[in-house]
């Protein structure tokens, strides 16, 4: 009675809500422009929905493979980015070893900038957990001439 209703946080109407916005809200990151796609996995209020819109399609090859390309060119940028490390960490999770290994092409040549970041190590300790070991030798090989300068960081 009386009294001004308190605002809810931004995104707090959708990480209460039920499951049919869940779905809108899969729907609206899996039609998002690339730009817009990328603003949320780099956004702390909505990288967890870019996230759960990319479950909503890990059995279909084909949609997932349409998120990844929408993150072309900024791979780099995201794994350097707090919220935009665990959407990749994600994703890498979810995607079968081909999507994954187009996803971290884009990385190669920066793999000693990702090792050295608080937020890029943890994507290329996820690289390193789920492919399979004859693709590993691209992070090998960017990181061996660098072991003296890795043991003390």
């Amino acid at each position: 009675i009386g009294g001004a209703a308190t605002p809810l946080p931004v995104g707090a109407v959708l990480r209460s809500a039920p499951e049919q916005d869940i779905a809108a809200s899969n729907q609206f990151w899996l039609g998002a422009a690339s730009k817009k796609l990328i603003e949320g996995a780099c956004s702390t209020a909505d990288h967890t929905r870019v996230m759960s819109a990319l479950e909503s399609v890990q059995d279909d090859t084909e949609a997932l493979s349409g998120m990844v390309n929408k993150f072309s060119g900024s791979i780099l940028k995201l794994a350097l980015n707090k919220q935009g490390c665990r959407v990749l960490q994600h994703l890498l999770e979810l995607a079968p070893v081909s999507i994954q290994l187009d996803l971290v092409s884009e990385l190669r040549g920066h793999m000693m900038e990702c090792v050295m970041h608080m937020h890029g190590n943890f994507v290329v300790q996820q690289c390193i957990k789920v492919f399979p070991q004859e693709h590993l030798q691209f992070i090998i090989s960017e990181i061996e001439q660098h072991c003296e300068r890795l043991s003390s960081h």
